[in-house]
């Protein structure tokens, strides 16, 4: 398991034909990425291709959100915060120079409204 494949696929996810792959379960797009993901891991990037909207996910209160959200199953998410959930997994996980690169990406998306 590794977040910072998750930060790599999201951000790769920025080509809308891999989005829709993605989207469709079909994350062999991801391949030249080199990255190893888990079960839990693919889920998040489908669920995160299938909103088509990121906008807004860096703030702190909605990563949050989207944190516990995937982490209790008590809470039922709506597409939007399975979403950021994918999001909150990838920051939870990096730090340093990859968080910096991720989060910038994050504030680009954010400021041109999203995916």
């Amino acid at each position: 398991m590794s977040a910072a494949d998750v930060a790599k696929a999201l951000m790769a996810m920025d080509d809308e034909d891999l989005r829709s792959a993605v989207a469709g379960g079909d994350l062999s797009g991801l391949a030249d990425l080199g990255l190893d993901l888990d079960e839990q891991e693919r889920g998040l990037l489908v669920d995160a291709a299938n909103q088509g909207d990121v906008d807004g996910f860096i703030q702190d209160n909605v990563v949050v959100t989207g944190f516990l959200c995937n982490g209790l199953g008590s809470i039922t998410c709506n597409g939007m915060l399975a979403s950021w959930g994918a999001v909150a997994y990838a920051r939870k996980g990096i730090d340093g120079q990859a968080l910096a690169a991720f989060d910038q990406w994050a504030a680009i998306k954010g400021a041109q409204g999203g995916w």
